[in-house]
């Protein structure tokens, strides 16, 4: 097992033999408090920052190789954020960037190269890795392939599969891999001999419910490369025993090669699976769900299940608005009658009333029976033609 750096985007891998000291540093803060839900003392993430891997190591190379591994490790220095540090003596990955790459003084007689780096990691948790020999005969529904010598590969092995389901798994369960409900991207370096279209098929499997978490197909060079997929790890998926699985998809006799799988977190959410104090199925909130007042899934608040809302219903405080602090109209006392009654839509008895006759007939007038939507306007006597009056009525 050795370490190495990649960059998977366009495929430049740089090996050091000798690492002296890997060191996490940041990787987040933990805060205490007491749950009110139980009363009981929790522990949760808090204010998470980056996590920085401090690594010291040394090249062995020959001398006409310095140069070379300088100009690769500076190269890292200055290509992205999507690098791989793969630290294969404890099967772990990390994902993110190089940081303030340094060399120490060549030892030309002992061909070593010393050097360091800091590695700021994407996500909050350790990914995990193997290579051809420590993930080939687990089953679990991935066939073996056949462990082959090959040169070309990380540390020489590679599984060789040329039937359907061949592949290799990492089975892990939540006790050995605490998983972050966040993003991940599943690796894997593999080549095809024949190129087969869409032959590899890398995937995150649920071996407790018997779900895929998700999974993708890739179409494989001829020489080995690095492929990757994106997927979202749920709350449904918590404490699960999880695989990552890389296999041959179909069962054409072409030779897949895969040397090396690995699975990283791409984001963070702050919340582990194991840290879901409050109400998981209600989306972290107890009851968070029911929160809309009628019990549904998060649907817009009904204005009926809202509390002090008075008496009004929402199109009577819209005809109240629209209506304005004043409202005038036109009405007639047809010929021979002595009354007419005008509709307002003020929602309130007047506190002030006008009318103003259009004609002799209607001179001699008054108004009476105000209520919150009408109001009559009188004629002493009846008149031989009609009274026409335009009145106002003010809240």
């Amino acid at each position: 097992m050795v370490y190495w750096l990649v960059d998977p985007v366009n495929n430049v891998e740089l090996e050091f033999d000798v690492m002296n000291s890997i060191r996490l540093i940041s990787l987040t803060e933990l805060k205490k408090y007491t749950s009110q839900e139980d009363n009981t003392a929790k522990v949760i993430y808090s204010n998470p920052q980056p996590m920085t891997v401090s690594v010291q190591g040394i090249f062995h190379a020959t001398t006409a190789s310095f140069t070379e591994y300088m100009r690769k490790l500076l190269y890292f220095d200055k290509c992205g954020e999507e690098l791989l540090l793969i630290d294969g003596h404890n099967q772990q990955v990390y994902l993110g960037y190089l940081e303030s790459p340094s060399f120490g003084k060549s030892d030309e007689s002992n061909l070593t190269l010393p050097f360091s780096f800091s590695f700021v990691a994407k996500g909050q948790s350790v990914g995990i890795m193997a290579e051809a020999e420590d993930v080939n005969g687990l089953g679990d529904g991935i066939a073996d392939g056949v462990v082959t010598s090959d040169a070309n590969a990380f540390s020489d092995y590679c599984i060789v599969c040329n039937a359907i389901t061949e592949g290799g798994n990492i089975i892990n369960t939540q006790s050995k891999w605490l998983m972050p409900i966040t993003t991940y991207r599943v690796y894997a370096r593999a080549k095809d001999s024949a190129q087969v279209a869409n032959d590899l098929t890398l995937q995150i499997w649920n071996y407790g419910d018997s779900t895929e978490v998700g999974s993708a197909t890739k179409t494989l060079t001829s020489g080995y490369k690095w492929y990757s997929m994106d997927t979202i790890l749920s709350t449904g998926d918590a404490l699960d025993s999880l695989g990552v699985r890389v296999f041959k998809t179909s069962a054409t006799a072409n030779n897949v090669s895969i040397d090396l799988i690995a699975c990283v977190s791409t984001g963070y959410s702050g919340t582990t699976a194991s840290e879901i104090e409050v109400g998981a199925s209600s989306g972290y909130v107890t009851n968070g769900n029911d929160h809309d007042h009628v019990g549904g899934d998060g649907a817009q608040i009904n204005h009926t299940g809202l509390s002090n809302i008075g008496t009004n219903t929402h199109a009577q405080i819209d005809t109240h608005i629209a209506a304005g602090d004043s409202v005038v109209g036109e009405v007639t006392i047809t010929a021979g009658s002595t009354s007419v009654v005008a509709t307002h839509s003020l929602g309130t008895v007047p506190s002030y009333v006008a009318k103003t006759p259009l004609d002799e007939y209607g001179i001699d007038s008054y108004i009476n029976t105000l209520t919150t939507t009408q109001l009559t306007i009188n004629i002493q006597s009846p008149q031989p033609s009609n009274a026409v009056f335009k009145w106002e009525a003010k809240k």
